[in-house]
Parts: C-alpha cells; structure tokens; sequence
C-alpha cells in the first residue's frame, strides 16, 4: 500500500475554534464489587445520585442483590424485601416519583417474570397492577420525562418477539396501539433523548435477524428515522442518554460472530462512531446507565471472554476521533472512506486513513473546517444533488483545504497538532472530495464521511 506522509502545519484558524469536552473510556477498581454478572440491569436514581443495579447471572447462578455506586465504591443494599433472582430484565427511574421501577426478565429455572417492582433507595416494593405485558426477556425500559412515562418496547419469550408498545404511570401498565411501530425484535437498546423528547430505538433481534434501524417514539406514534451511518447490526447493547451534551451513548453488543467493542453517540439525527485512547474488551449483555452527577456513561458487567465483573466509564475529557455521516459510490461501486489511526493528541497529529478510493491515480481534496452545521451561509449537511452529485453529501465547512494525488486505493494523512494547552477541547471537521471521472454521476467526483477530531 502506497503510504503519502503529508505532515502539515498546525492552521491558525484553530484558535477560532470552541473548547469542547471530549470523552475516553476508564475502568475504576472498587474494593469491592458485584459478583460478575450478563444480563444484569442498572438505572441511575439522580435524586440521590446513585446507579443502581440489581441481578444478572452468572453459570448456575442468577442474582436478587442490589448494589448502587457512587462514583466511587459499590455498597451492596441490604432491604427488608427484594425482587427473586432474575436477569434480561428492564430498569429505569421514574424522575418524578423518584423510584426505580423493574419489570420482566426470567428467574433461574427460565421462567418468565411479570412483576413490577420499585425501589425508593431504601426498599423494594411489588406493585399490584391491574394490567401488564406478557412474560418476556430482552425489553429494555427507558422512561420518557416529559410524559412521566415509563416505555417498554418488544422482547422476547424464545418461542415470538413482540412487536407491542406499553407505558407504566406508576399505577397501571397500558398498551398503546401506535398506527406503526418497529418490527418484532428482542435485545435492543432504548433510551430517552430529553433534548429530542423522543424515546429512542436501535437494533436487536427480531425471527433471527439482527437490526441496525433507529426508531424514535414520541408518547402517539413510533417513527423509524433516516440516519447518515448508523452502528452495525447487533444484540444486549448499552444505551444512555447525556443530558449535558444531549448524545445517546451506545456500547458494545454482539454480532453474529463477535462481541463489540466500539462506542457510538446519537445526537438525535446523527450518529458518530467514536475512537478513544482506551476502551473495553468486547462486551456483550452488559448493564449501562448514565451518571448525571458525574457526567459518566457507565457500563458494567457482561459476557467478555467470559462472565464479566469489569466496570468502565466513558466520561471526562480527553482526545477523541468521530466519524459520522456515508459518502457516495465511486466508480469502483463504494463510497471512499475517512479511518482514524490514533486519537488527535495535542503534540502529536491528526493520524487518518483514506480508504476505498477509486480507480488510481487521481486527485482528492481534504477540506477542513469549523463547522458541521453552516457553510457560506447555507445548513449543513448539504445534498449536492444540485451540482451534479446526486445521493452525496457535504458535511463540513471547508476553511481550509489540502489537495493530493493519490496512487492507490489508499493513503496516509497526518496532521501535526502543536502541544499548546490552550488548544485542548478544539474541535475540526474534516471530509474528502474525490475525483472520479467514472463515477456514476455527471460531475466525475464523490465524497467520503465525515470526521470530528477532539483535541487534548
């Protein structure tokens, strides 16, 4: 592979730039912890500021203890009463009665469980409802706060995945009958997106076929939402919404083959691929939840090479590389692509891959810029159907641009970064612009992805 070494000087409009928080994965190591644990489930309380987490299993074991975390150590409740063992299960805090509520989930000798319960901080109280959903394993909650509502979606017994939609007030669980809704799965992710006051949905399993779709519910009407990328199909991911930065926070899951590693953030309409400094093993049947208090997306648990004890953090503020958005096919029938080799480092570079270039040689443009909301006056991101490019995109601003021949499929980009710590929290779009005379469209060019460089 032809490897162009273009080592280019740090521009001065990056001190135009705005300081950013960026995040990186860190693991704690508490004296103590819970037992190791799949299928475990948290949610965070943020009226005592505290993430708690109840059951999961391990081998011949499934768990009925109730541990919370600080921050800082787990301590291990001791309530008067307690859910049974159970694991798959859904947890989420209702913020206005200030209780986290559990339902579903199956029990050691496989057999689903339809009880409700709270827990208030100190007990653990069943609710008697009048109505609840079908036994089921694999129904995430998320509880939507504008409505006050908490919202389940799908799951399954082994034998059907559902395809229904119930709401819990703190009373009565209700099924709602939506004109459309997302098809039969199980082991999905769902959070609520606060700034989008939507219930968010992505991926899982539905009659053996794993999803990668986005749906968005709004308390009348399930959505399925276009997305520029998306993650790649999966199962038992985390999903956790930020408030601070207004992003959905997804770890981890597993594909047909392997547990996943990678980490994603959905800001309502987009979703961004994120590279960090570390991260964890691949992890699939985590728990997650998101501390508020301390701005960390919190994971623990899982099935990683074995049953999992591990806890991590995403949280903080370090450097970070983000891809988001698609290109559009070249000549060679796929859209180049922009890949991150390090994280942007302050002292170091900007370290990228190009790939899936088209027919060698030819020219390509790197445009740079500020923004990936306007440019010159027009939203971003911008269909260039009107230029000749129909089905590419323009992601970013361009207020700086590097032009190159390439030789190959592929080249090498570095970008040297200065070490000054002013400059830590500055944040660069980034996209490339090809030149394909065979490309199937009357401008002879294409267009790659986009990316977000975080620098520290």
């Amino acid at each position: 592979m032809a490897r162009l070494h273009p080592f280019v000087p740090f521009p001065l409009f990056l001190t135009l730039l705005p300081t950013l928080a960026a995040q990186d994965w860190t693991s704690p190591q508490p004296a103590t912890a819970p037992p190791a644990a799949i299928q475990c489930r948290m949610a965070y309380d943020g009226l005592r500021a505290r993430t708690v987490l109840f059951g999961g299993w391990a081998g011949v074991n499934v768990h009925d203890d109730t541990w919370e975390w600080d921050g800082a150590s787990w301590t291990l409740q001791t309530p008067a009463a307690r859910p049974p063992e159970r694991d798959d299960h859904g947890m989420a805090f209702d913020s206005n009665r200030g209780r986290t509520v559990l339902w579903g989930g199956e029990d050691l000798g496989f057999v689903l469980v339809t009880s409700t319960w709270e827990w208030d901080g100190t007990n653990w109280g069943q609710v008697a409802t009048a109505n609840t959903p079908p036994g089921r394993l694999g129904a995430p909650l998320a509880f939507d706060s504008v409505r006050n509502r908490v919202v389940l979606f799908g799951g399954t017994d082994w034998a059907n995945d559902f395809a229904d939609t119930w709401e819990y007030d703190g009373v009565d669980w209700v099924q709602r009958t939506p004109v459309a809704s997302p098809p039969p799965r199980g082991h999905h992710g769902m959070a609520f997106h606060a700034g989008r006051g939507r219930t968010v949905l992505f991926g899982g399993e539905g009659n053996g076929t794993l999803a990668d779709d986005t749906w968005a519910w709004d308390g009348t009407s399930w959505v399925q939402l276009p997305t520029d990328g998306a993650p790649a199909p999966r199962v038992d991911h985390t999903m956790a919404y930020d408030p601070a930065r207004q992003r959905i926070v997804l770890f981890g899951g597993a594909d047909q083959v392997f547990d996943l590693d990678d980490t994603w953030e959905f800001d309502g309409a987009v979703w961004y691929d994120v590279t960090t400094r570390a991260r964890p093993a691949g992890t699939a049947g985590a728990a997650g939840a998101f501390d508020a208090a301390r701005g960390d997306a919190v994971v623990y648990g899982g099935y990683s090479n074995g049953v999992s004890a591990a806890l991590w953090r995403y949280g903080g503020q370090d450097a970070t590389y983000r891809t988001f958005g698609r290109g559009c096919d070249g000549s060679n029938g796929i859209a180049p692509r922009l890949e991150a080799n390090a994280v942007p480092a302050l002292g170091g570079a900007i370290d990228l891959e190009f790939v899936d270039l088209p027919t060698a040689p030819s020219v390509l443009i790197l445009e740079i810029g500020l923004s990936n909301t306007s440019w010159a006056g027009q939203p971003l991101p911008m269909d260039l159907g009107n230029y000749g490019m129909p089905g590419c995109r323009n992601y970013t601003s361009a207020d700086a641009s590097f032009t190159f021949v390439y030789t190959n499929t592929s080249m090498n980009f570095q970008f040297a970064l200065p070490s000054t710590p002013a400059f830590a929290g500055l944040r660069l779009y980034h996209q490339l612009l090809v030149f394909d005379l065979l490309a199937p469209n009357p401008a002879g060019l294409t267009t790659s992805n986009a990316g977000e460089a975080t620098l520290h």
